[in-house]
């Protein structure tokens, strides 16, 4: 009688503990990461649009997104950004844009981290002079070999404006650093040009 009464109790905890489990969300037993996204602009206040859905306005974060490749725009006023972005998981993208009304004036970063080690680092335009605390690793698009932590990355090309970024590269991580340089504006007083006049 005894056995029968333990049996009954024990299948009446497992009985139990079965519905209580039951009445907790999957996620909390397998918990996928999420990826964020961290974005700012000059100027801020600029409206943000993921996959054609308004989210918000710079800065903006949100840390609850699914790891996928998304279409970001970025608008304020005239001027605007749109671009492709990762989301990789258990990480926050970081996207950093100057609006302008023309792309040619538009520059900006972004910056993804993926398992890894090292430094991805390209460029709109190509063969940009890239150094790293001071040092030249290179053109763009290169792959550098760097330890991880806090570094300088300055890119650099005739007839584009000067990009510094800082940025911690994680240990065990990758760091995808894909940046935009802005067109610098021509000076044309060595040029030795006659100056236009206008009779009447």
């Amino acid at each position: 009688m005894k056995k029968v009464i333990l049996w009954a109790l024990f299948l009446i905890s497992v009985l139990f503990l079965s519905l209580r489990l039951s009445s907790i969300p999957v996620k909390y037993l397998n918990p996928a990461q999420k990826s964020g996204i961290k974005i700012l602009s000059i100027p801020e206040g600029a409206d943000v649009a993921i996959d054609g859905i308004s989210a918000g306005k710079t800065p903006f974060e949100d840390a609850t997104l699914e790891a996928e490749e998304v279409t970001l725009n970025l608008s304020s006023g005239d001027a605007s950004w749109s671009g492709r972005v990762i989301l990789n998981k258990g990480t926050v993208t970081i996207v950093n844009r100057e609006l302008s009304t023309d792309e040619a004036s538009s520059s900006g970063e972004v910056l993804t981290l993926k398992d890894g080690n090292g430094v991805n680092v390209i460029s709109n335009p190509q063969d940009a002079d890239i150094e790293v605390d001071g040092k030249l690793m290179g053109k763009t698009p290169v792959r550098l070999s760097i330890q991880s932590g806090e570094h300088l990355f300055v890119l650099n090309k005739k007839g584009f404006l000067k990009r510094s970024i800082k940025a911690v590269v994680p240990p065990g991580y990758s760091l995808g650093l894909k940046v935009d340089l802005a067109i610098s504006e021509i000076d044309l007083s060595g040029l030795g040009l006659a100056p236009v006049t206008t009779t009447p």
